[in-house]
């Protein structure tokens, strides 16, 4: 893929509309980008996508933004035709099949733009917690287990956090950013901007979501995970089907590793 990289970064006016959104999404789906060339093979593509703002179908030109959004490059040529009134007005009332599909890629580019736009905050301003329930059953039964074993205590962690960018978070811990011990998850005891609480987030992911035979998570998560260090977390992925295959001793050493490692 670094070669093929080359070859568009050397020739980037030989692309057509085709083969930009199509190296746009196989790029982005897999979460790659050659390395040490990543800002010149992003910027050519961009510049060859420019070419084409004219003339370029509205659903298309969502699609080639928001997967240049994945890999953490806002095109702002792109973003600018993307963001007028006619075009948004037509991406959103435009009777389609995928519905859902378009909804779900500009809440990504509008999270993009938030966290990462010219104008955001350094660090981001956090977008904390929107929903949870006390009584709510985590859909990762095991890990639920582990932390209970590891932590002591059921209100040292939350399960199935939503926060209000969007992101679902598997499971929350707070931790003490002194002394580095899991204080506890109550709503009250969560001021955003309290730096002496480092946030933890558990993310708990399927094989789908790494690329093949690998433990390198694909373009979704890997923007979820950038996004959410943005935020202040400190993320823990754990591959939840080999995470199932250990023993609870095991499984309890690895998230006290991951959990508690100095960033």
């Amino acid at each position: 893929m670094d070669a093929f990289a080359e070859k568009v970064i050397s020739h980037p006016d030989s692309l057509t509309m085709k083969d930009i959104l199509a190296i746009l999404r196989t790029y982005s789906l897999l979460n790659h980008i050659p390395e040490g060339q990543d800002q010149q093979f992003l910027q050519a593509l961009n510049e060859a996508l420019n070419n084409y703002l004219p003339r370029i179908p509205h659903a298309d030109l969502l699609r080639a933004v928001y997967s240049f959004c994945i890999l953490g490059y806002l095109p702002q040529p792109a973003l600018d035709r993307l963001l007028q009134e006619d075009v948004l007005h037509e991406l959103t009332t435009a009777e389609r099949q995928n519905v859902e599909q378009t909804e779900m890629m500009l809440r990504a580019v509008n999270v993009c733009l938030a966290l990462e736009g010219p104008s955001a905050p350094k660090p981001a301003v956090p977008l904390f917690a929107e929903k949870w329930s006390s009584h709510h059953v985590s859909h990762f039964p095991e890990m639920q287990e582990r932390l209970l074993a590891l932590l002591g205590d059921a209100s040292l962690f939350r399960p199935s956090v939503k926060l209000t960018c969007g992101y679902n978070i598997d499971f929350q811990i707070l931790m003490d950013a002194d002394t580095r011990e899991a204080v506890p998850s109550s709503e009250a005891d969560q001021p955003e901007d309290d730096s002496r609480i480092q946030r933890v987030a558990v993310l708990c992911a399927p094989t789908s979501a790494f690329c093949f035979d690998s433990r390198h998570p694909r373009g979704r998560l890997a923007m979820k995970m950038r996004h959410l260090r943005r935020m202040g977390f400190h993320v823990v992925l754990v591959h939840y089907p080999e995470f199932q295959k250990l023993k609870q001793d095991e499984a309890v050493q690895l998230l006290k590793r991951e959990i508690f490692s100095s960033q």
